[in-house]
């Protein structure tokens, strides 16, 4: 494909006067993912070899995830929080409990979840018809007490999912998007 050799013949030339830092802006930009996994790989790859600092700025939080050993979230042009990816995904210190429930009507999820939005541990919580969205400080720990809790509401649960915050999780926390406005 011409863009991943495109890109590729870029950060080939970047490199020919042996930079100790070497600066990329949207290095993987437009292409597929398999260009992008062979221009991630290939960055890697030179940075180890070459004991480079690389600064990259990316819109694609798995690039950065992938790349990055220090991650800055800039927010109107202000550093609004800065760690490794591991670092940052752990102080949201949150997971999603989402409980697929075929019989819940959404005025009873709505109520649902207002009960359950007032427990201690639990960050927010949305109801919609068939489906509660639970953050949660740990889905492991409340996984029987939310669905012990939806069960003695007569509120069938049908499906369970558990998530762990990902990047996007950690970029929409710092830049002020809450749960309600993502959904």
């Amino acid at each position: 494909d011409s863009g991943g050799m495109k890109r590729r013949l870029e950060l080939i030339r970047s490199l020919l006067t042996e930079p100790r830092v070497l600066f990329l802006d949207e290095p993987t930009q437009g292409l597929d993912p398999v260009g992008r996994e062979q221009i991630w790989n290939y960055i890697r790859k030179v940075k180890e070899d070459r004991e480079l600092t690389v600064v990259l700025t990316t819109h694609y939080l798995e690039e950065a995830y992938k790349l990055a050993d220090a991650i800055g979230i800039i927010d109107h042009g202000k550093l609004v929080a800065e760690g490794s990816p591991q670092q940052l995904i752990a102080s949201l210190e949150q997971e999603l409990v989402s409980l697929r429930c075929p019989n819940l009507d959404r005025e009873q999820a709505q109520i649902l979840a207002g009960t359950m939005a007032n427990l201690p541990w639990v960050r927010d919580a949305i109801g919609t018809e068939n489906k509660l969205q639970i953050e949660v400080d740990s889905g492991s720990r409340r996984l029987a007490e939310l669905i012990t809790m939806t069960q003695d509401q007569g509120v069938q649960v049908e499906d369970v999912q558990v998530s762990t915050p990902d990047l996007s999780s950690v970029f929409l926390k710092y830049t002020g998007t809450q749960l309600k406005e993502a959904s």
